[in-house]
């Protein structure tokens, strides 16, 4: 799961500053084209990866499945919206403020979410997802609360960056709890649905914080952020508290 992270964000932080240039150099169809092929070489990739085997065992229903996984899966929509918010909304918080080199804004949260998985993706299995967790949303928090206040854009960059430390383990440190709490026979369809959380996150982030940007500002957005990521961490330390994991 770590390394799974790593290629998405990394290839984010790359496709940033990658646009602007080939853009800039051999124009705006040329990016068309270019999202037209990566796909197909992505497909071409995934056609040569081995399958695994199926394991059988008991079926569970998908409403039980889904009452193991709620409170991570929520913890994690709440820590989306950061990452989220910072797609949405800092670019135009750039334009309004009348700062340039917007387009960094991701190269650096993908730098910093990579280079934390690089250094730390061992810790969610050697001390326990909960511990990670709880501190990857303090630091989200942190950053976000950083964006509110900023008055330079290098000030922002920092907390984009900063956000994207905090982000960076919660997939898996979350991942690895919801792991040992499902039977194996359905992993699968447990981490699926668990992951969903955060894609729901991304798409409702957005439009549900427009209100607030339109009535106080784009930088107020981000004081939303920092309030969902310590309502994570209490979202953790009810998930904490819950079930113990299944007997083998």
């Amino acid at each position: 799961m770590s390394w799974n992270g790593m290629a998405i964000y990394g290839s984010l932080a790359a496709g940033a500053p990658l646009g602007l240039l080939m853009n800039r150099h051999f124009g705006f169809v040329a990016l068309g084209i270019s999202t037209l092929a990566l796909p197909l070489l992505a497909l071409l990739l995934d056609s040569r990866i081995r399958k695994t085997d199926i394991t059988g065992g008991r079926k569970v229903s998908l409403f039980s499945v889904a009452k193991m996984v709620w409170q991570p899966g929520l913890a994690l929509a709440l820590q989306g919206c950061g990452f989220a918010l910072i797609g949405t909304f800092m670019s135009l918080l750039f334009s309004s403020n009348g700062w340039g080199h917007a387009g960094l804004t991701l190269t650096c949260f993908g730098i910093a979410f990579v280079g934390v998985r690089l250094v730390f993706g061992h810790l969610p299995d050697k001390i326990g997802g909960i511990r990670v967790a709880m501190v990857s949303l303090a630091v989200e928090a942190v950053g976000q609360t950083v964006i509110l206040f900023a008055t330079d854009p290098r000030v922002a960059l920092a907390g984009a960056m900063i956000t994207g430390c905090g982000c960076s383990l919660m997939f898996p440190a979350l991942g690895v709890e919801v792991v040992k709490r499902v039977p194996i026979q359905v992993r699968g369809t447990a981490v699926g649905g668990y992951a969903a959380f955060q894609d729901v996150s991304y798409a409702a982030t957005g439009p549900v914080t427009g209100f607030m940007a339109t009535a106080l500002g784009y930088s107020s957005v981000f004081g939303a952020g920092a309030f969902c990521a310590l309502a994570g961490i209490v979202m953790v330390m009810l998930f904490a508290r819950s079930s113990l994991p299944p007997e083998p």
